[in-house]
């Protein structure tokens, strides 16, 4: 479920940005959301911590759940961790789907 989880997140990712769709994981993301709210194709915020706090949340659940999941079985991961996961990831996609997408940068 993970699996499919942050590939869901990472083609939501794609859909607001199809001129990177050629671009996968955390080079994508790092396309796509840039720290500095005026330098980015996703914004979720005008205040720079914030847009910085979603840029890392969208990085970290890419290296450290959509990475392994993709190259991987994950055998050491609980019913219960993987609902929270999932339910982060919900979270997420909720954020970016209010995200501004800004065309020229």
């Amino acid at each position: 479920v993970i699996n499919q989880a942050t590939q869901v997140l990472e083609k939501r990712v794609r859909d607001k940005t199809p001129d990177l769709a050629e671009n996968f994981g955390n080079v994508l993301v790092g396309k796509a959301i840039n720290p500095e709210p005026n330098k980015t194709r996703i914004r979720f915020s005008q205040i720079p911590s914030e847009q910085e706090g979603f840029a890392s949340l969208f990085r970290g659940i890419i290296g450290a759940f959509r990475n392994p999941s993709h190259h991987r079985f994950l055998e050491n991961v609980s019913r219960e961790q993987a609902l929270q996961i999932c339910a982060f990831i919900d979270n997420m996609l909720a954020a970016l789907e209010t995200a501004e997408v800004i065309r020229e940068i």
